[in-house]
């Protein structure tokens, strides 16, 4: 029982700044780091399960209609990694027939819970009798397993335009070289007018759970086919990609998690909003190339509050230019710039101006920023990945800022230009000390940008405030720490 309560009480961190239903870690530096309800998975999943039941009871969530396909046997020919004509072989066992369903509910779960409620899949399972004879050379003598060579022959069986999702579970022969962990394509290219994906299974002994391999496996790849829905089928242009946690900030075992959880729940709980979920559309006509935005019939001008554009942000907020933000500052040669150090890598985002300004200005090395409250936000990395078990998450020394500021010149009607990033705004904005109209009713949309390396969709949300005549000296005393 002891140990049970150590366990409870480390899950909040005493540095911790309490936030609604959860908190915001603080760093060393005087930055806010991340929003969670416990550090570690065993502790806060639970808490975000608990949450989304309850928002189902509220109003109940949309059916997510998922074919799992288990592929209990391949003998395919290929070349091995010596380049001999082979076959590959591999057939599974009753036992990891029956492992591959549970990994695929602790997917389903994922799902659910990481929408807050608003998905529940609707799992279908089809076993493959037969052999698949068919694996896709990939060059280099590997190969992967693909939705077509899996269903040739038995197409009729799978319903046409129906799924939202087609799932193939298989195991990799051994002597067969896999060219990828998983692999995703969108409608387009799909089965039977379904997105798919496929992924193979090597580590029969790992215990179903939430956080087992093959689950974390099945939410990246069927992640892939929501990026697609967003942006070729619903126009949500500015979802992220699962592939953008490192433009992010973030490792694999941020927040006391593993396999980029921490990342997959903030990509699908603070990222994309929630109606999104809802409104999934897989089944309408493809969009064209360069069709307008869910948003476009918004215009920049205005203040919004977030109580009122939340839970569907990206359609509601207009989409700020460098052109709309220097019409809002005064500052026409005002622009926000990115920089990596390298592809794949954490932005370093920076306001510029020739203009001089009445705030902390840097226009030095981007990339050799100090870590300060001033014309510069870094997404930055630790330059080693956080310890697991650290009772902090990772977080207390991680180099991480959350938001940027810049005053327009000028006496009178003072303007504060506040750019957060887009997973904290909703439980920082209403804690900052502002004069006048609150920060959290004074947003005047989301930016939108693409890092320079892998073209990543990258978020921030921004608001014009007053912080009164004398600017705070970091994030902490900005929300009044």
């Amino acid at each position: 029982m002891l140990a049970a309560l150590v366990v409870t009480a480390l899950s909040v961190p005493s540095m911790a700044i309490p936030v609604g239903d959860g908190f915001i870690m603080p760093t060393e530096f005087r930055t806010l780091a991340r929003f969670q309800r416990a550090i570690g998975a065993e502790l806060e999943y639970p808490k975000l399960y608990r949450a989304a039941i309850e928002n189902s009871r509220r109003r109940p969530p949309r059916q997510l209609r998922v074919l799992h396909v288990i592929v209990r046997e391949i003998d395919a020919p290929i070349e091995d990694k010596d380049g001999n004509k082979v076959r590959a072989s591999s057939k599974m066992t009753s036992a990891e027939i029956n492992r591959c369903s549970e990994w695929f509910d602790n997917y389903c779960n994922l799902v659910f819970t990481y929408t807050a409620g608003a998905l529940k899949v609707d799992p279908t399972e089809l076993l493959l009798e037969h052999p698949v004879h068919r694996l896709e050379a990939m060059g280099e003598r590997k190969y992967w397993l693909s939705g077509y060579g899996a269903t040739q022959g038995i197409e009729d069986r799978i319903k046409s335009d129906y799924y939202d999702s087609i799932c193939f579970y298989y195991k990799k022969p051994e002597n067969m070289q896999p060219g990828l962990l998983g692999g995703a394509l969108g409608r387009d290219y799909g089965v039977r007018g379904s997105a798919f994906w496929t992924q193979w299974i090597t580590n029969w002994e790992e215990e179903p759970s939430p956080f087992a391999g093959a689950a974390v496996v099945s939410l990246h790849e069927w992640l892939h086919n929501i990026s697609y829905y967003a942006h070729r089928v619903m126009a949500y242009t500015a979802v992220p990609d699962c592939h953008a946690a490192e433009e992010y900030g973030y490792w694999d075992s941020d927040g006391g998690y593993r396999q980029w959880q921490a990342w997959n729940r903030d990509l699908m709980l603070r990222l994309i909003p929630r109606e999104f979920w809802y409104k999934l559309d897989t089944r309408s006509k493809e969009l064209p190339e360069g069709a307008p935005p869910i948003n476009r019939g918004v215009k920049s001008g205005g203040l919004y509050s977030w109580r009122d554009v939340a839970s569907d942000w990206h359609a509601r907020l207009p989409e700020l230019t460098d052109s709309d933000l220097q019409r809002l500052t005064g500052l026409k040669d005002l622009r926000l710039e990115m920089y990596q150090e390298k592809s794949n890598s954490d932005v370093i985002y920076r306001l510029i101006t020739s203009a001089k300004t009445d705030s902390v200005f840097y226009d030095g090395p981007p990339l050799k920023s100090p870590i300060k409250l001033d014309n510069v936000l870094a997404v930055s990395r630790r330059e080693t990945p956080s310890v697991k078990d650290d009772p902090l998450g990772g977080y207390a020394s991680a180099p991480i800022e959350s938001m940027m500021i810049l005053r327009s010149p000028g006496d009178s009607d003072r303007r504060d230009l506040l750019i957060v990033r887009a997973d904290l705004a909703p439980y920082v904005l209403p804690m900052l000390r502002v004069k006048g109209r609150r920060a959290s009713d004074s947003i005047i949309g989301f930016i939108h940008r693409q890092d320079p390396g892998e073209k990543q969709q990258l978020l921030l949300i921004a608001a014009q405030v007053d912080f009164g005549d004398k600017l705070p000296e970091d994030e902490l005393a900005a929300i009044g720490k």
